[in-house]
């Protein structure tokens, strides 16, 4: 066991992995949230679209912490680069050669059967070229830009820096909602800006104002709020269309700008860095250590583009229930998900990535 691991850090990757579950459930699922044009305009609905916000968080937290330990980082980033590449590519060619095997079995339902094609191969065995995982090939791209922002940062004052993170949030949060058509917003820009602000914190850590519980608290509030009502007046005022603003915007996805998400992520993180390390039971703390490498694993199997309808289409085979049940049952069931996707990604990595990967990097 690696004695450098902080356990907090690597609990966070955990939780931050069951939120992007969390997240693609609630957007996939067939309720009657979804499926009803009367309830569409609500705030019920509102408040459901929201949960996306979930994701995001989730996302930034991941990159706010390979920031965090890649702050003064500029060793050569390509063996990181390969070992992630093998990764992606296993769970990618692998699920492509599962799913053409068994196309016209009764496992994959009629309506889920698509005809291999050339873009379909190409997509599961370049999966990083072909943008299979959004996520992917954006934090493929940061890995190789990493060490140029660590050397670019030991070059400038903290004032430089801080007008430097300033400009890039701003052209890629803010001025997305100033102007929802603006193209600056992209995958690669999003991750890079929340890089350099994990960055920034742990190059300045210990001149933060410490941040207590109830700031963190009003901040996750209070940024719901104004997603969930953002969202229903952005879904209730149709005219808001001619501007180009979607109901999302504020959430994820196509055109959005997780401007709420990012500000939650990083309040949350610096709170976590400034508590004092304190020690777990070393059971608890084996267990942490030992799961949370298999992250990553969890988005690659069910995000994959030709399992995750299948996957959703068998979840939701599951009965809508009514009322506060329905948040009860739909949290055991991701816990559930999520608990048998972190199992098979463990036994994928620990039986297959690692061995295949520790022979081509020494080779």
């Amino acid at each position: 066991m690696n004695k450098h691991r902080d356990w907090r850090f690597e609990l966070l990757r955990i939780i931050a992995m069951f939120l992007i579950v969390a997240t693609h459930f609630y957007a996939a699922d067939n309720w009657s949230i979804h499926t009803d044009p009367n309830l569409s305009r609500t705030w019920a609905s509102a408040a459901h679209d929201s949960l996306a916000m979930f994701g995001q968080i989730g996302v930034s937290f991941f990159i706010l912490i390979s920031a965090y330990f890649l702050a003064f980082n500029k060793k050569n980033p390509i063996p990181r680069l390969i070992r992630l590449w093998i990764q992606i590519f296993i769970y990618s060619a692998g699920i492509f050669v599962i799913y053409a095997l068994l196309r016209r079995t009764p496992l994959i339902p009629t309506n889920l059967r698509e005809e291999i094609s050339p873009n379909m191969v190409l997509t599961s065995f370049f999966p990083i070229t072909f943008n299979a995982y959004w996520f992917m090939s954006a934090f493929c791209v940061l890995i190789l830009l990493a060490p140029f922002i660590t050397i670019l940062f030991d070059q400038l004052s903290k004032r430089q820096t801080l007008v430097l993170i300033s400009i890039m949030f701003w052209m890629t949060f803010v001025w997305k909602l100033l102007n929802p058509t603006n193209q600056y917003f992209t995958d690669v820009i999003y991750l890079t800006t929340i890089f350099m602000i994990g960055s920034f914190i742990r190059r300045y850590i210990s001149e933060f104002p410490k941040i207590k519980i109830w700031h963190l608290l009003i901040t996750i509030i209070l940024g719901f709020f104004v997603c969930i009502s953002c969202t229903y007046f952005i879904k209730s005022e149709a005219f808001l269309s001619e501007y180009g603003y979607n109901a999302n915007i504020l959430t994820a996805g196509p055109g959005a700008s997780p401007i709420i998400p990012v500000i939650i992520a990083t309040v949350i993180f610096i709170w976590i860095v400034q508590r004092e390390q304190k020690q777990a039971p070393k059971l608890l703390a084996n267990f942490i250590l030992c799961v949370s490498p298999a992250t990553f694993g969890v988005y690659l199997i069910h995000e994959n583009f030709l399992f995750k309808q299948i996957l959703w289409h068998y979840i939701f085979l599951i009965p809508e229930s009514s009322g506060s049940l329905k948040i009860i049952i739909s949290i055991f069931i991701i816990i559930l998900l999520y608990a048998a996707l972190m199992t098979l990604s463990w036994i994928i990595l620990n039986v297959l990535i690692n061995p295949l990967t520790r022979k081509l990097i020494h080779r």
